[in-house]
């Protein structure tokens, strides 16, 4: 065991509905120390530069939503006048640009034994910096 640090980002979503107490209350539940918090609203340059800008990832983005849209019954050409994956992942990345800079977002460093692990676990699909 090893102990690490890990960034915790709580989209504006979570500032806007209050949940920010539940959301932290998980991860000390687990046994892992907040070591520094703030909110700060984000510019669209830091969140360009946390989000990859490879094909890769473009094109793993595209295929998700295209796979989220066709579950749900819906023609992605409608929205993104395009069925291509990796086109589509540029549209969801500024979507997602756009989205971060609505409110402030919440953050926060924890740190404990395997903490990185535990993070992501609690936290579901993210894609670390």
């Amino acid at each position: 065991m090893k102990k690490q640090r890990a960034l915790l980002i709580i989209k504006p979503d979570g500032v806007q509905r209050g949940i920010i107490g539940k959301i932290i209350t998980r991860f000390e539940t687990v046994g892992l120390k907040i070591i520094g918090l703030k909110f700060e609203m984000a510019t669209s340059e830091k969140v360009v530069a946390h989000y990859p800008e490879t094909e890769a990832w473009f094109k793993k983005v595209g295929e998700r939503t295209l796979t989220n849209y066709q579950k749900k019954g819906l023609d992605a050409r409608t929205v993104f006048k395009t069925n291509d994956a990796v086109s589509i992942g540029k549209i969801v990345k500024g979507w997602l640009v756009t989205y971060f800079q609505e409110s402030p977002v919440f953050m926060a460093v924890v740190e404990g034994y395997d903490c990185i692990e535990i993070v992501r676990k609690l936290s579901g699909n993210t894609i670390p910096v």
